[in-house]
């Protein structure tokens, strides 16, 4: 988080959840994405895709006490420009990232405070051989590693609220569903929450 954000909690603050940025770049910044997704082996299927914007914002909903605005309708390269930059914080973490390059974005009359920009998600799904006992041979499991980049942008400042780069993996008995990937999401909400001024939730079970 960046330094003039520590120990700042918003108490009624907005939070907009962004649609994927491959969608709101221009073509040229198109190709640096894909170019990036290969690199890296970073894959996504168009299911993974419409999971992750169906429960996202009520996951990160559950986390905060924060009004979560989510998007339901197309926003162009037209509506909002971005820049490619790179993002150092205090502690030397460094990623490359898309920004809004300049002025406040508004959504259906709405300002928000802050934006949510998700950036390099992926679900990497391989088999895991196990051994088992002598003469038994050998079983699989299956491993789920996902990750994430993503950007808090202050929306009303014009700057860079914190940035982070998330990692999980699972290592499962079966293929992967849907639980698995709402695990994973979570504990994604979990960590963005705790690097924003946004107020987190008091979750007693």
């Amino acid at each position: 988080m960046a330094p003039e954000y520590q120990g700042l909690r918003k108490t009624s603050a907005t939070v907009m959840i962004m649609p994927f940025i491959s969608s709101l770049v221009n073509k040229d910044q198109k190709k640096i994405i894909f170019n990036r997704r290969v690199k890296n082996n970073e894959p996504m299927t168009t299911a993974e895709e419409n999971l992750f914007n169906a429960f996202m914002p009520p996951i990160l909903a559950d986390y905060t006490i924060a009004e979560v605005i989510n998007v339901d309708s197309v926003i162009t390269p037209d509506n909002i420009k971005f820049t490619y930059k790179e993002l150092k914080n205090e502690k030397g973490q460094i990623i490359d990232a898309f920004i809004p390059s300049s002025g406040t974005f508004t959504y259906k009359g709405k300002t928000p405070d802050f934006m949510l920009i998700v950036e390099n998600l992926y679900f990497l799904k391989t088999v895991v051989d196990k051994d088992t006992f002598v003469g038994a041979g050998s079983s699989s499991n299956f491993a789920l590693e996902a990750g994430m980049d993503y950007v808090i942008w202050d929306n009303k400042e014009a700057r860079v609220c914190s940035f982070g780069r998330l990692n999980k993996k699972l290592t499962l008995a079966t293929f992967p569903e849907k639980m698995e990937y709402l695990s994973v999401l979570n504990e994604f909400a979990v960590s963005i929450i705790k690097n924003t001024p946004l107020v987190p939730k008091d979750i007693r079970f």
